[in-house]
């Protein structure tokens, strides 16, 4: 377990300029990470995206099974997933194109 305090000091250390980045009101904030298929790592992204207030969430190579309902955007390998946490954030369209699954 990470302790709040302990989680803010490692995060400053990794992105310090995300944490100390001014946000205009127009502006997305937008957490990408690899987890390495691991269910842990994705959950430690998911309560750090949280944490941070990220709008969205964009997984590389996301556990499968983590990504399963249909919240969850995702290309047709499963090696990318994304996840709005923003409610007011909506997605308009988006087209799936050839070239082995990797757009979304």
């Amino acid at each position: 377990m990470i302790r709040q305090g302990r989680l803010q000091t490692d995060l400053e250390r990794r992105w310090p300029v995300l944490l100390r980045q001014e946000r205009a009101k127009s502006s997305i904030k937008v957490l990408l990470i690899n987890v390495g298929r691991s269910y842990t790592a994705q959950d430690m992204a998911y309560a750090t995206a949280k944490h941070l207030g990220a709008d969205i969430l964009i997984v590389c190579d996301p556990n499968k099974k983590r990504v399963e309902g249909v919240n969850w955007l995702k290309d047709n390998r499963t090696n990318v997933a994304v996840l709005f946490l923003n409610r007011g954030l909506e997605v308009v369209s988006h087209k799936r194109r050839g070239g082995g699954g990797r757009s979304i």
